[in-house]
Order: C-alpha cells, then structure tokens, then sequence
C-alpha cells in the first residue's frame, strides 16, 4: 500500500514538475518573443525618429542657405543703388557746376559756327529761365552778327541746367542737358559698378 502511494506521489511529482517546467519553458519563450518584437519595434521607432530629425536638419539647412542667398542678393540690390545714388549725386553736382552759361555759350558758338560753315538754317536754342537773359548776354558779345541772327534762344520749364540746340523748324535736337548727360553718363557707371560688385561677389 505505502509502495504504490509512494509510486503515485512520485508520478505526480514527477508530472508536476514537468508540467512546470514546460509552462516555464513556454513563459521564457514568449517572453523571448515579446521582447525580440520589442527591440524591432523600438529600433523602427528610433530609425523613424533619425530619419525625421535628418529630413527636418536639411530642410532648416536648405532654408537658411536660402534665407542666406536673399539677405546676400537684398544687400548686393541695396549696395548698388546706394553707390548708383551716390554717382548720380555726384555726377549731377559736378554736371550742373560745369553747365554755366559761359561754358554753354562757347558749345553754341561752336556748334552754330560749324553749321555755319556747312550753310546750315538758323539754329533753335533751348534752355531754363534762369540761364536765359545771361546766355542772350554772353551771345550778344560773342558771336558775330551774322551768326546773332541765326540763333532764336527759348526757355523749356523742364530744364534745369544745360541746353537743346537744333535746327530751327525741325524736331531733332542735340541734347546737352543736365539729366541727358546724366543717363548717358549712367549707361556707363551703372554696369561698371554690377561689374565690381559681381567680381566682389564672385
């Protein structure tokens, strides 16, 4: 009788104990499981998150060199028209300093005198208020009476400083004008200026 519980007791043990050790078994194997799906899922996570972090670096780098780029062109843009106002003030000091009447007389005188020369018509002179009575003046006492005949000097609210002169009649004149020395001085400086910029930039 104590022999077959003994032997009952030891089977059940037995069984017991393998039955444990197999639930263990199974628990160390999912475990082992879970935990290999946690690492994938943990390393796509992480791979996920560089990824962002790489995309959004270059983006912040793409749009700063970009921000770069225009603060550079802005500045260039500025510097130019800064150094073109610069010229242009200079220019038209220096310009409206040389455009007295005394110098003008002697560009009529010449200019008529050639024209005279070449049995040209009476010539058309156009200048500002302010250098007519003085230029008739200088004129008078210049030019020879011939050539006082042929010149009919008028005023041209739009000018400032310098003179038009042309055939009288026609609608073509030579222009020596403060503003038309100017923009023809500028077509000039302006891209000698772009070019000293550029080669700066460059």
């Amino acid at each position: 009788m104590d022999a077959k519980l003994d032997s009952l007791i030891d089977k059940i043990k037995k069984e017991g104990i393998d039955e444990a050790k197999k639930a263990s078994d199974d628990i160390l194997r999912q475990a082992g499981q879970q935990a290999d799906q946690i690492k994938i899922q943990a390393k796509a996570e992480a791979d996920a998150i560089l990824a962002k972090a790489k995309t959004d670096s270059e983006k912040l780098k793409a749009n700063a060199q970009d921000a770069l780029r225009q603060a550079a062109r802005d500045l260039m843009l500025s510097v130019k028209n800064e150094l073109k106002a610069l010229f242009d003030g200079v220019f038209k000091t220096k310009i409206s300093g040389e455009l007295k009447p005394e110098f003008m007389a002697k560009l009529i005188t010449k200019t008529t005198e050639n024209w005279q020369q070449d049995k040209k018509p009476a010539a058309e002179v156009i200048v500002s208020e302010a250098d007519k009575k003085e230029l008739e003046k200088i004129l008078s006492s210049q030019l020879k009476e011939n050539l006082k005949k042929g010149i009919e000097i008028k005023v041209n609210k739009y000018i400032d400083k310098g003179f038009r002169i042309g055939i009288k009649g026609k609608d073509v004149y030579y222009d020596f004008t403060e503003a038309s020395i100017l923009e023809a001085l500028g077509e000039f400086i302006n891209p000698a200026i772009a070019e000293i910029l550029n080669s700066k930039n460059g």
